[in-house]
């Protein structure tokens, strides 16, 4: 083969190149401006211990996170406490609690609180004397309200450590009863508290509490049905309902209180049904007329053989039924806030006075005074006519 044909063909092929790479870079460019090639560069952590904090997921805030969707809005208390599709909190590790914290300024209250409390062995039969050790409110996300060691006001023959997780040195940090007594009797205060068998905590710290405002989920009745009608262990009701295991060792008292929240926002419409039964709301308040203003009265017949009854109050009293049993000891603490020590369920009935008929009448007058009407009513022109047709009504 010829070279210098070689090299003429060399030259047209060069310059074919030349064309085709000139008309790709025009096709490369977007309006002038040419990409860029972007180089990801991945950069090993210095230690095992960074690594591991880079996977970790950010926390959530609280002890028990509500799960089920990210939600940029944050609910109250109060709003929690009356939604009820509010999503149901997931329980966390014990190790968010501060022991002997105390009360928690920071931490919403709210309507429904939880309380649990941990108990040592006094006396010469340590296994049946028991004394409070340990006292936990948290609220209705399970947020640590209150926790503190208490000092019993015996003498301890038996800590229990294995069970109470309480030994001698929690001693050296504990508050005395009665300040614990004081300030646990403050937030329970106008509050519905939630517990498993909440009266033998109540009794350990001596405090008295309306049966309305208690929400017991040892007497919860489909709960007890686990139990074959009994009352049921804390621990079964955590694992047979919610999933997790508590009191595998020491136990508690603020990973009880939260289980029994938990348990409570669980099957709560139940609760309150059941309350509602044995504790019926209370009739409407009456309409309160605004001073001053004056309604005319309406006469309404009575129906057929109704009489009205004019009575008073006697100085006598219904009998009530008696029981053997050593009356509640009270000590008044601070204003208003009553503590008491109280094992029986029921509160004692109010003492009810027998009503003496006076006079009785055959016909009904609502006038709506509040007060002796002016000589300017335009139904009772003066004190006197008032006065004499109220005595002629009511038969004197």
């Amino acid at each position: 083969m010829d070279p210098d044909n070689l090299s003429a063909n060399w030259k047209k092929l060069q310059a074919t190149l030349s064309t085709k790479t000139s008309s790709n870079s025009t096709k490369l460019s977007n309006h002038g401006v040419k990409r860029k090639r972007v180089v990801v560069r991945h950069t090993a952590p210095k230690n095992a211990a960074e690594f591991a904090e880079s996977r970790k997921r950010p926390r959530i805030r609280g002890t028990m996170a509500t799960g089920g969707g990210v939600s940029t809005k944050t609910l109250s208390i109060q709003e929690l406490e009356q939604s009820d599709n509010a999503p149901r909190p997931r329980f966390l590790a014990n190790s968010s609690s501060q022991a002997n914290a105390g009360l928690s300024p920071e931490v919403e209250i709210g309507r429904y609180v939880a309380l649990d409390c941990e108990m040592v062995g006094v006396g010469p039969n340590p296994d049946r004397e028991s004394a409070l050790a340990r006292v936990s409110v948290v609220n209705y996300n399970g947020d640590q309200v209150y926790d503190s060691y208490v000092l019993p006001l015996e003498p301890v023959t038996d800590y229990r450590t294995h069970i109470s997780g309480i030994s001698h040195i929690h001693m050296k940090i504990a508050r005395e009863f009665k300040e614990v007594q004081v300030e646990v009797a403050r937030i329970l205060k106008d509050k519905v508290i939630v517990g498993h068998a909440i009266r033998h905590d109540l009794a350990a710290l001596m405090i008295s509490h309306p049966q309305r405002d208690i929400r017991d989920t040892a007497r919860h009745p489909p709960y007890r049905k686990i139990a074959g009608g009994g009352s049921p262990r804390l621990k079964i009701l955590a694992s047979e309902l919610l999933g997790f295991e508590i009191q595998q060792g020491e136990h508690s008292s603020v990973e009880d209180a939260r289980a029994c929240m938990l348990l409570f926002r669980k099957d709560k419409s139940a609760f309150e049904r059941e309350h509602a039964k044995r504790w019926p709301a209370p009739p409407p308040e009456r309409h309160q007329d605004v001073e001053g203003e004056k309604k005319p009265h309406s006469q309404e017949a009575p129906t057929e053989r109704t009489v009205g009854v004019v009575a008073k109050d006697a100085d006598r009293y219904l009998p009530q039924p008696c029981k053997t049993q050593t009356g509640p000891t009270y000590t008044v603490v601070d204003e208003d806030i009553e503590i008491a020590e109280d094992d029986d369920d029921d509160d004692p009935p109010e003492p009810v006075k027998v009503l003496e008929e006076l006079s009785t009448f055959e016909e009904v007058i609502v006038w709506g005074h509040d007060a002796v009407p002016t000589n300017e009513d335009t139904f009772v022109k003066g004190i006197e006519e008032w006065i004499a047709f109220a005595e002629a009504i009511h038969g004197r």
